[in-house]
Formats: structure tokens, C-alpha cells, sequence
């Protein structure tokens, strides 16, 4: 029993000097490892600590964000718009319908539930959210050209107007929901002061600057959606689209009856005056 216990202490001395020599001050050769201690939730943040698994010395923090969250129901889904609610009670209580707010501070009026493509990144997005007013200068014009005048022709005329040289093609245009921030981006390659299209590219609002220029059939989504959005106008002037009909025309929508020119006729020539409307996705 006594060559036991002298073993015991024997061990006892052995192990604490270990740890003396692995855990003084300035000689722990720390295991670290991140340990959350903060949960995160829907819209709220969490924290990870960064801890030493031999000695438990902190050596600092770090956010960690929940992205994926949202426990997202879709009530009442039907053809690209309804509810969409988060079931994460306990950490929120969000929903998302057609009308709400969105995050750059416009207005919701698209909603997918399987999501559609950007072709500009081949990300997926799932709204479609409009300004909150129609785009205006610093002059406080309200109508936009859809090219800017080095590609257009000025009077006289020394060819056939829709033939004109100074016509400029924007190839690569898309007309489907999605392909609207690729075609501002192709407009501006080409034509990099575009007056739609650029009014579009330099909206920043509620810290959000990747607005653009809609596709003619994001455009219809809008004019659907029309009775949710304040400030479109109705008369007089359709809206642009980014979507090109032809080297000299682009399609554009009559926000009174619904009218999309580029269909069965010609598009807008790119001179005409039009309102315009940023939209962004997420």
C-alpha cells in the first residue's frame, strides 16, 4: 500500500510539472480552438471565442453571422408573388410579401420562391425591389434617352433615319427576369454614358448601389405590381427597359394601358425621352 501511494505522488508531481512546463505563462504551446459562446440567430449576430483547450486562455473574439437562419414558409404562393414567413419564432418574427420595404430602401414587387438566375454572376435571387422614386437628374429632369448623343443622328439627316450610322448595336441583351443587370452593364460597355442606363448604375440609397436598368420583362413585373409602387407615372411617357429591340430602338412599357413596345411593333428609337425606374435584386 505504501509503494502505491509513493507512486500516486510519484505521478502527481510528474503530471503538474508537465503542465507547469506546458502551461506557464510564456511557454504554453496552446491548443486554440474556436468555441461559439454566442449564439447567432435570424437578425441577430453571435460570437465565437477563441480559446486554448490546454491552459483556457482567451486570445480574442470573433462575429459570426447565422446566414442561413431564416426557417423561410411560404404561405399563399402563387405565381411569383405571396407571403414568405420565417418560422424561427423564438429568433424573429420576418416576412417578405409583395410591398414591403426592402433592404436599399424601395419597394418589394418580385418574389420567386425557387429563385431565378442573374446572368450577370450566375448567382441565384429570389425579389426584385424597385426605388423608391423614378430617377432624376441634377437638373431635375425625370425622362432619360436610352443613348447618350454620340450615338445618335443630328439633324440633317444624310441617310435613312433607322439605317443612320451614328446607331449604335448593344448586342447580348436579354428580355427574361434576371437579365437586367447584365444589360446595363453590356449598355454601359459600350456606350458608357448612357443617360438610362448610368442614372441607373449611379443610385446609391440606404447603402445600396447595385440598382440597374430592368429587363423588359422585370419592367412588366413592375407595371403589375404597379398599385404597390408610389411616384410611377401613367401618362404621356412610357418607361425604359435595358432591353435592346434594334440598333436604333429599345423596348420600353406604357404604364397606362400596359402596352410593351418591341413586341408585335418597333421599339422606342433611343432619342425618345422616357421615365425611368432603378431596380435592384436579392
Amino acid at each position: 500500500m505504501k509503494k502505491i501511494k509513493i507512486l500516486l505522488v510519484f505521478a502527481f508531481i510528474v503530471i503538474t510539472g508537465i503542465l507547469i512546463t506546458a502551461c506557464g505563462d510564456t511557454e504554453c504551446k496552446h491548443n486554440w480552438q474556436w468555441k461559439e459562446t454566442i449564439s447567432p440567430k435570424c437578425l441577430i449576430v453571435g460570437e465565437e471565442t477563441k480559446e486554448c483547450t490546454i491552459c483556457h486562455s482567451i486570445d480574442g473574439t470573433r462575429i459570426i453571422v447565422d446566414f442561413g437562419g431564416h426557417d423561410w414558409s411560404w404561405i399563399n404562393y402563387i405565381s411569383g408573388s405571396g407571403l414568405r414567413s420565417c418560422q424561427r419564432i423564438n429568433d424573429c418574427n420576418v416576412t417578405v410579401d409583395i410591398g414591403d420595404t426592402g433592404p436599399g430602401g424601395g419597394i418589394i414587387f418580385f418574389i420567386c420562391e425557387i429563385g431565378f438566375l442573374m446572368t450577370d454572376d450566375n448567382t441565384i435571387a429570389h425579389y426584385l425591389e424597385a426605388a423608391p422614386q423614378n430617377n432624376i437628374n441634377i437638373f431635375m429632369q425625370n425622362t432619360y434617352r436610352w443613348a447618350s448623343d454620340i450615338f445618335i443622328p443630328s439633324y440633317p439627316f444624310e441617310e435613312n433615319i433607322s439605317t443612320h450610322s451614328a446607331w449604335k448595336d448593344i448586342p447580348g441583351t436579354g428580355t427574361a427576369i434576371g437579365t437586367g443587370r447584365k444589360n446595363t452593364a453590356l449598355i454601359l460597355m459600350i456606350d458608357n454614358q448612357a443617360p438610362a442606363a448610368i442614372s441607373c448604375k449611379n443610385i446609391s440609397n440606404a447603402g445600396k448601389n447595385d440598382w440597374f436598368l430592368p429587363s423588359i420583362d422585370e419592367l412588366n413585373q413592375l407595371y403589375q405590381k404597379r398599385d404597390f409602387i408610389s411616384g410611377l407615372d401613367d401618362f404621356f411617357r412610357g418607361y425604359w427597359s435595358s432591353t435592346q429591340f434594334s440598333s436604333n430602338s429599345a423596348m420600353a412599357q406604357d404604364f397606362k394601358n400596359g402596352h410593351i413596345y418591341g413586341t408585335y411593333d418597333g421599339g422606342y428609337f433611343k432619342w425618345n425621352d422616357e421615365f425611368v425606374r432603378a431596380i435592384r435584386a436579392f
